[in-house]
């Protein structure tokens, strides 16, 4: 199958760039490279909701719901591109990392 690519300048905002390690992680399902693309082009200190993006597949021939999208976090936790820290008022907070981390101590609280 032929792969056709944008020749020329690429227009500013409207591409996402990041690491062919990252799209090319086997390890990683369809789904979870998927999810993992759609966060990486949103901007630092973006909160993600798990029911946004169970929506974003609401027009989709196969919407995703919530349980898939929670495995499929679960999957990119797992492979060291989410991490969690828990936060000292009670809450839980995640980063998303364009290339596998270190994985952080079970629980760790954020000063």
């Amino acid at each position: 199958m032929p792969i056709v690519k944008h020749q020329g300048k690429r227009p500013d905002g409207t591409f996402v760039t990041f690491s062919k390690n990252t799209v090319n992680d086997t390890r990683l399902s369809w789904g979870a490279r998927g999810i993992l693309a759609h966060l990486l082009d949103k901007p630092p200190e973006w909160d993600v909701w798990i029911e946004y993006l169970v929506n974003q597949t609401a027009d989709s021939a196969r919407h995703s719901k919530r349980d898939q999208v929670m495995g499929m976090l679960a999957e990119l936790k797992e492979h060291g591109y989410m991490t969690m820290q828990r936060l000292p008022e009670g809450g839980v907070s995640y980063t998303v990392h364009e290339a596998p981390v270190k994985p952080l101590p079970e629980n760790p609280i954020v000063p």
